[in-house]
């Protein structure tokens, strides 16, 4: 009901303005005397007043906007070129409606008005309403305002009056049918009391018409957009479900190398993983599902958790307890009462391997070792790794402590995606608090690109070890567990991994990937390029196919960044790599059926851009200037 009072209520005010001024003219019309109402000229009047309102109300409506700025912009004054663009917008219909609608006033009024039987002052009626209209619209910049309009409207007067001629040609005294006859007397009589009250009850009526018609029209829009709203949700998230699908079944795919494609390695590793962390990808695996023993890796997890809980500030400095301290194994011998920065009892830990520095570390983030462990194994199966177990943070546990390669490498990514473990993981030797503490990973030193990880040996366990390296943008993780070869072993792993699997880009953030034609603007072709660098590691022989999915054409405006399209790269029928196509520009809508400004581009063929010098002349001729 708020909409519906919203949209009549202009009109509403309309109304009530029009009967005010309408009475108090009768008033000094008819202050000197009574007067006689034929019954033709109430129903004249009846018929004008309402004519009047309703092709007001048709021409302003609320519904197309309203600014106090003036939309010059819309306004065309070039006679002839405005019904040419009218007519092949709307249709020959529109041009009938233009002259039509003002019929009426051209036979009304001389009909009631003895002395506006003058074709002249007709005519002046006629292009005054139609004035004032085409004015009003200058504040709807929705509206398209023509010279035209108002020639059209002279003629419609015209054809009124001509018809009205023709009435009296035929009829005699239709003059006198509609005159209004004066008598002795000060009072205004009955008949053009009601005369008044119909007037403005046919007003109200229209008001009524008016605001309902909106108010169906408004109610249906929003239906519409809430059905178009609901089906848009729908398609997304049957799309959603596809993609994940998709996703799930490349997943499924990842998995390059089967069992008979693996490379012949001589590796004394139990089990092994090489893993591209960039494309996601396992390049390398010997018995990586198999559970074994990950003895000292195990403070990968204890690191990642306890960075993960205290947050980027280690200077906090806290009080070492008796049951922190006296652990088996490689120690940074840590004594009750002790105060030691947190810094330091991570880089002790992940470069010096210290036992005691992991349980201390747990008591502090979990209170308990056991919640801390509890928490360990949280993050495992966060991170995806079905085939690990955790019962200490230093990895000197007992059978129901165990994890396998691929979980070690999944868990040596998330290492590598942490700033802080990261960093600490990558130092070859530092000093902390009087304590001289140097990585235990000989790879930081021996392998050209090595950003560090962790090594761990335990009589069960055997040597274990985690790495990491990059080349040429390129990062892969290597783990080997059981191996009694392990620093020859990762670097024959990395090697095969850089020279097997060069990382090659395959599209360029930025790089031109297709043109699309573009509707609705000068620019006949739209460019799109690549939202970001795809790149991946191909195999020597592999070649890579590019499927565009772009439309056919586009309807301009088009915005610069926004998405138009997808790209998917292909090794065979394997996705290697997909990105969105975004436009490489913008460009604006120049022709626009709606459009409220009247290009004199138009007037071109469509099948040819237009010329430097055919621009100029054009715009020279239609007395506009290109913004």
């Amino acid at each position: 009901m708020a909409g519906y009072f919203g949209s009549i209520k202009p009109y509403f005010l309309i109304g009530i303005i029009v009967y005010i001024i309408y009475r108090v003219l009768l008033r000094l019309l008819y202050r000197n005397g009574r007067m006689r109402v034929p019954v033709a000229h109430e129903v004249g009047m009846a018929l004008l007043a309402w004519w009047l309102l309703t092709l007001f109300s048709a021409s302003v409506s609320p519904a197309l906007g309203f600014s106090l700025k003036p939309a010059f912009p819309g306004t065309n004054l070039i006679p002839v070129y405005g019904t040419v663009r009218m007519v092949r917008e709307s249709g020959v219909g529109a041009l009938f409606g233009a002259f039509l609608k003002y019929i009426p006033i051209g036979f009304l009024v001389p009909f009631l008005f003895r002395r506006s039987r003058n074709p002249g002052k007709v005519l002046s009626l006629c292009g005054s309403a139609a004035l004032f209209i085409e004015v009003f619209q200058l504040f709807m910049p929705s509206m398209v305002v023509r010279l035209d309009d108002i020639l059209w409207a002279l003629f419609g007067g015209f054809v009124g009056y001509f018809l009205f001629g023709l009435l009296c040609m035929n009829i005699t005294g239709i003059e006198r049918m509609a005159t209004v006859k004066r008598s002795r007397g000060r009072q205004v009589p009955a008949p053009v009391r009601l005369e008044l009250e119909l007037v403005f009850l046919l007003m109200l009526l229209s008001v009524m018409v008016q605001g309902t018609r909106l108010e169906i029209a408004r109610v249906q829009e929003v239906r519409a957009q809430e059905e178009q709203q609901a089906k848009a949700a729908a398609e997304a998230k049957k799309a959603a479900e596809e993609a994940e699908a998709k996703r799930l079944a490349e997943a499924e795919a990842k998995k390059l190398k089967e069992a008979d494609s693996m490379p012949e390695l001589s590796l004394e590793a139990g089990a092994a993983v090489l893993f591209s962390v960039d494309d996601d990808l396992i390049l390398y695996e010997k018995a990586g599902a198999d559970q074994e023993i990950p003895a000292s890796t195990t403070k990968l997890m204890t690191a990642l958790v306890a960075a993960e809980y205290l947050g980027g500030d280690l200077s906090e400095t806290v009080e070492i307890k008796r049951e922190w301290t006296g652990i088996e194994g490689t120690s940074l011998y840590l004594k009750p009462g002790e105060t030691i920065t947190l810094k330091t009892l991570l880089y002790g830990l992940l470069l010096h391997s210290g036992n005691d520095a992991a349980v201390a570390l747990a008591g502090i983030c979990g209170g308990e070792v056991e919640t801390f462990v509890g928490w360990m194994n949280q993050r495992a199966q966060d991170l995806g790794m079905t085939n690990t177990h955790f019962s200490d943070p230093n990895g000197l546990g007992d059978e129901n402590h165990y994890a396998s390669a691929l979980d070690m490498a999944k868990l040596g990514v998330a290492c590598l995606q942490n700033p802080t473990v990261a960093e600490i993981l990558s130092t070859r030797t530092i000093t902390l608090e009087g304590r001289q503490l140097t990585n235990h990973n000989k790879l930081l030193w021996q392998y050209e690109g090595c950003t560090g990880m962790k090594t761990g040996y335990t009589r069960q366990a055997g040597r274990t070890l985690v790495s990491s390296a990059e080349r040429n943008g390129q990062t892969l993780v290597c783990v080997t567990l059981n191996d009694r070869d392990d620093w020859n072993d990762h670097k024959a792993l990395l090697d095969y991994g850089f020279s097997a699997f060069p990382r090659q880009v395959l599209a360029e953030e930025g790089e031109e990937l297709g043109r699309v034609p573009l509707q609705g603007s000068l620019l006949h072709m739209a460019s799109v390029e690549a939202r970001e660098t795809v790149a991946y590691p191909l195999k020597q022989g592999e070649e890579v196919t590019m499927e565009v999915d772009l439309p056919d054409q586009a309807e301009a405006p088009v915005v610069q960044g926004e998405i138009a399209g997808s790209v998917r790269f292909l090794v065979g029928s394997r996705q290697v790599g997909q990105t969105y196509l975004v436009w490489s520009g913008s460009a604006r809508r120049d022709v626009v059926k709606e459009r409220p400004v009247d290009s004199p581009l138009d007037f071109l063929p469509q099948s040819t851009p237009p010329t430097y010098e055919e621009m100029l002349s054009l715009f020279s001729k239609a007395g506009t200037v290109s913004e």
